[in-house]
């Protein structure tokens, strides 16, 4: 008995600090979320950094670039988020814009009208976030066409200024909070992932994005000079 004791007593203090550190993760992660909400998620980068701290910055990819195949051929583009959830992953285009936006449904381009602090009027034509949106949910999709678990993919448009409203009313445009809440949602149906699915999902995504953006660069180079 005497010499099964030190065991017992070793084994009781690995516990003890795998408790502390998940605590300590889940604190940390705790005052992180409490910080971003305090200064507003009025940013793209707030609206990741509060993605990362409920999600894992493990299981954020941000700024992926992936192959589109298109009917003028293979082509390249920049999601802003890829989360890879428990049970699927979420394609999240993120946008920091302020003022009025014009937002018909169906329609190819969306418009915002905003004054600047400077007093300036601004009116900017931009693609329809969801359109956009669908594309990068589809080169997601088409990464993932071959492994035998690839989970469902879902996407969200998510505007982060508390200055931005809207011509029409549309509930599919989400607040940052109301992401992390559709998320956690989508977090709890369906087949979970084991861990090693989710590592060779994140690892593939990863590594097509390495390989891709300097064709990325090549291709955004190339609009600028036009």
């Amino acid at each position: 008995m005497e010499k099964i004791i030190p065991f017992i007593m070793c084994a009781v203090f690995v516990l003890a600090a795998y408790g502390l550190l998940k605590l300590s993760l889940f604190i940390s992660s705790y005052v992180t979320r409490k910080k971003i909400l305090s200064y507003g998620v009025a940013s793209e980068d707030a609206a990741t950094a509060l993605f990362c701290s409920y999600f894992g910055m493990k299981n954020v990819i941000s700024n992926a670039v992936l192959p589109i195949y298109t009917s003028a051929g293979k082509r390249y583009t920049e999601i802003d988020n890829i989360i890879v959830l428990p049970t699927c992953i979420a394609v999240i285009e993120i946008k920091s814009m302020i003022g009025r936006i014009e937002n018909p449904e169906g329609a190819q381009t969306w418009r915002q009208n905003a004054v600047t602090r400077s007093g300036e009027v601004k009116e900017l034509d931009f693609r329809n976030p969801f359109l956009q949106n669908d594309r990068h949910a589809a080169a997601v999709k088409e990464a993932l066409k071959n492994m035998p678990f690839a989970p469902p993919v879902y996407g969200f448009v998510v505007f982060t200024s508390p200055r931005v409203s809207f011509v029409f009313k549309n509930d599919k445009i989400l607040k940052p909070t109301q992401a992390v809440d559709k998320l956690q949602q989508l977090s709890s149906r369906g087949r979970k992932l084991t861990g090693e699915q989710k590592s060779e999902i994140l690892t593939r995504l990863r590594t097509i994005s390495k390989k891709s953006r300097p064709a990325f660069a090549k291709q955004v180079k190339m609009r600028q000079g036009r």
